[in-house]
């Protein structure tokens, strides 16, 4: 008998960058360890031990290297005194390279527990620093390793499995695990972002993918104000369709609460109720393509303290089947709407019509 969900966090994470020169500050995590606290979950959720990842494991998605150049940026780090600039808005302090490859882990550490005798049946990945922007030889928008690309290559090599999906619903475009499978049909990667927000020249949907994996890169970039209904459109009348014809043997989110209405860094309109209602529609998708498959879940952005604190635990809550009758855990039932519908419409006539060439489900 499989559990619902395991919870892979640990107290590091808020040790990452403590000068900080950047807006990942460690508050971001601090406040989820203290939302879990107060919500007593933190004591009722199976959790596990964890361990950096050994370069080899690294290696899995990034190169040799790199991964050699963020660990000697750490140490130079620690011998200045002072955090090593590696991109505008991206910093290398003395634990970095350690507190990365520990995230980094936790990813691994999900894979086991949900594919490896099937003792849970979801995972909710709660690590920092986020990885989505992490390619395979560069660091950028607070990323260093991609946590979710590596977790969807170990599923690949240790589980065997043929063919996995990553969507990502950041409000910034997950370029690096765009580019790290851009060439592969076997990850389907869909990418759902305001438009030129982050990084600016990356995620337009003509964008799809190179050689074999052509068609199995989806961009979906959004203006402002989408909303909840916005983007539960989205999900029924593209990626539904798609990881229904796809199939995948499993289902990882990238999840940002940086969509949320009170995000300083976005300009979208979502609720904590409109995570709820997507984390519940892809948990009903997961079933009907392959009943008994589960979902993992990984933190990436997200810069309102109280929405990402609200946002985590709500969807733990969702994949933990922990809401005691309470649709909306404890939040409004009532989901924000679209600014602009036709501006939306256009937007994803354009996309179906585009990808309806590699997908007839579309049509």
């Amino acid at each position: 008998m499989t559990s619902p969900v395991i919870l892979l966090r640990h107290s590091r994470f808020a040790e990452h960058l403590l000068e900080e020169p950047c807006e990942d500050i460690p508050a971001r995590y601090r406040c989820i360890e203290e939302a879990l606290w107060r919500s007593e979950l933190m004591n009722s959720l199976p959790t596990a031990e964890l361990r950096p990842a050994t370069e080899e494991e690294l290696s899995l998605v990034h190169s040799p290297g790199y991964i050699s150049r963020i660990k000697e940026q750490s140490k130079q780090a620690e011998e200045e005194g002072k955090p090593v600039q590696i991109y505008y808005d991206t910093f290398v302090d003395a634990t970095t390279f350690e507190i990365a490859s520990l995230a980094a882990r936790a990813g691994l550490v999900a894979m086991d527990n949900m594919l490896g005798g099937e003792a849970f049946q979801n995972a909710f990945v709660a690590a920092r620093p986020p990885g989505h922007h992490a390619t395979t030889d560069r660091g950028l928008g607070y990323c260093y390793f991609n946590n979710i690309a590596l977790a969807a290559q170990y599923a690949r090599a240790k589980y065997g499995l043929k063919k996995v999906a990553i969507l990502d619903w950041d409000v910034h475009h997950g370029n690096g695990t765009e580019e790290i499978f851009y060439e592969d049909p076997d990850i389907l990667f869909v990418s759902i972002h305001e438009q030129w927000l982050f990084p600016e020249e990356t995620g337009w949907y003509l964008d799809n993918g190179r050689g074999a994996g052509r068609g199995f890169n989806i961009n979906i970039p959004i203006l402002p104000g989408t909303g909840d209904s916005g983007y539960l459109k989205i999900l029924e009348e593209i990626v539904e369709p798609i990881f229904e014809s796809f199939e995948p043997q499993l289902i990882l989110i990238s999840a940002g609460f940086d969509a949320h209405k009170y995000d300083p860094l976005g300009h979208q309109n979502l609720s904590v109720s409109g995570y709820v209602a997507m984390l519940r529609r892809l948990l009903a998708l997961n079933q009907r393509i392959g009943p008994g498959n589960g979902l993992g879940v990984f933190l990436e952005g997200g810069y309102s303290q109280r929405a990402l604190a609200q946002g985590t635990l709500a969807c733990l809550k969702v994949l933990g089947d922990l809401e005691e009758n309470r649709p909306d855990n404890g939040v409004s039932t009532n989901l924000s709407s679209n600014r602009n519908d036709q501006a939306l419409n256009n937007r994803l006539d354009l996309v179906k019509s585009f990808h309806s060439h590699w997908w007839s489900s579309l049509r």
